[in-house]
């Protein structure tokens, strides 16, 4: 890996760290839209460090899903279950930015967190082995 994807990719990553703290105290004050948006940038970043990796840069959700399905999931590099849990946080992500009616729980926002953490953690294991 280059140098300075290498470098990029541990930005990435930091950030990901950022946004799950955030989402923790998010979670702590009550906020539990927002730290269910924590959560996705979280998992976006992530996906931003994998796909860095093969020189992917895009930065629009759904071309960094599709590529780190046919990239990543496809070959083994990551389980389905990765991208299935992904495509659950950011449908409810959805639900909270889209939905003006919509009413995130304490619960639901700790569910969303435990997922970015679950894939945030693959992440890190990955790049190690870069």
């Amino acid at each position: 890996m280059r140098h300075d994807m290498a470098v990029l990719a541990t930005n990435h990553l930091k950030r990901a760290q950022e946004d799950l703290q955030s989402a923790e105290s998010k979670i702590s004050d009550g906020c539990y839209k927002i730290a269910i948006n924590h959560s996705c940038y979280a998992i976006f970043f992530s996906l931003l460090a994998v796909n860095t990796l093969d020189g992917f840069e895009e930065v629009e959700q759904t071309a960094l899903l599709t590529h780190f399905n046919r990239y990543f999931v496809h070959t083994g590099a990551f389980g389905t279950e990765m991208y299935n849990m992904i495509d659950s946080v950011y449908s409810v992500r959805d639900k909270c930015d889209n939905d003006d009616f919509y009413i995130s729980t304490k619960g639901e926002a700790e569910e969303q967190l435990e997922k970015a953490q679950k894939f945030v953690e693959s992440v890190k294991i990955y790049l190690k082995k870069k």
